[in-house]
């Protein structure tokens, strides 16, 4: 299940050390953990 654009940008300007980034731990470890709890909840 893909995370909900606006979701996603959410949490990349939550977590992102500057403007643009995408691939920095903290936001790839951010959106993985999304990813993880919205599978979580839908297999429940």
């Amino acid at each position: 299940m893909p995370l909900d654009p606006k979701i996603k940008q959410n949490i990349i300007d939550q977590f992102a050390t500057h403007k643009g980034d995408t691939g920095s731990p903290e936001v790839q470890a951010a959106l993985l953990s999304e990813a993880i709890k919205n599978l979580t909840t839908h297999l429940k």
